[in-house]
């Protein structure tokens, strides 16, 4: 990632403090058919993906709307004829989606004073709903759709990188891990930080790009043992040793093993799954 720093004059110009550039979110693959969301309606069928899909379009919409030019986003009868969908389309059990997809109406209703962080919190809910259904894309979708009305969160963004990786949407994965990490830098969020270039760099070592899995790993360990994240510089060192492993170097494989089982201790609950990936 790219350091940029402020233009300035003289001495005072070098104290500045650096700004990381954070890439854009990405709500859409390149390669990608149709609007944003449609993916939702080939998870979930008939009326009720139609009130999913419409939902977080809506929700993009407002999201990425900036609030002095929201007022009129949307025609004000457009809340009440969402709410009527959902009251036909949602079934009677599904009770916590209802009031999550309802909680989603003041984004319609009063789209200049609707709370970003309620809106974002109805996605993640829809989302953990998604998941439960196993229904990944309308998860991400929903995650993505959070992530928007809550632009600075790195935790939403390394949460959307996380599922788009399952997914193998290796690009879209790519661009929100980096963008955790910028936004993490910037509040000064190191757990956040450290598990985002650790989700990366397992990516990479999926795919078989061990330099830059590497590079990653080492990234996560060294700001780990700069904040004192003791189980964040265990699990770097863990997957440095499964990286040495299947680059060739066993010898250096086990130095660090080794050491990730000092700084797990006796008694952390990942310390049976190292033993495991020595052994083998």
């Amino acid at each position: 990632m790219t350091l940029a720093t402020t233009s300035g004059k003289g001495a005072s110009a070098m104290m500045e403090k650096r700004r990381w550039r954070i890439p854009p979110p990405s709500i859409q693959d390149g390669d990608s058919p149709g609007p944003e969301g449609l993916s939702v309606l080939g998870e979930i069928q008939g009326e009720l993906g139609a009130v999913l899909w419409k939902s977080l379009r809506s929700v993009l919409l407002w999201a990425g709307t900036e609030s002095a030019y929201r007022r009129k986003l949307f025609d004000p009868p457009a809340a009440d004829r969402r709410q009527q969908e959902i009251l036909a389309t949602v079934p009677e059990q599904a009770s916590g989606l209802r009031e999550a997809l309802e909680d989603l109406l003041p984004a319609l209703a009063k789209p200049d004073r609707a709370d970003p962080n309620l809106v974002g919190a109805a996605c993640e809910r829809v989302a953990a709903w998604a998941e439960t259904r196993q229904a990944p894309l309308t998860q991400l979708e929903y995650l993505q759709a959070a992530a928007a009305c809550r632009p600075s969160d790195a935790g939403l963004a390394l949460a959307v990188g996380g599922v788009a990786r399952d997914l193998t949407h290796y690009a879209r994965a790519e661009a929100w891990f980096y963008r955790a990490i910028g936004l993490a830098r910037q509040a000064g969020e190191w757990r956040a930080y450290v598990m985002a270039y650790m989700k990366h760099g397992i990516m990479m070592l999926r795919r078989g790009a061990l330099p830059a899995a590497r590079r990653s790993f080492l990234k996560a360990l060294r700001c780990s043992r700069r904040q004192g994240i003791r189980d964040g510089e265990a699990r770097a060192l863990h997957n440095l040793s499964n990286l040495e492993y299947r680059a060739g170097k066993p010898e250096k494989a086990i130095e660090y093993a080794a050491r990730a089982i000092e700084r797990y201790g006796p008694q952390h609950e990942r310390l049976p799954r190292l033993v495991h990936d020595v052994v083998f």
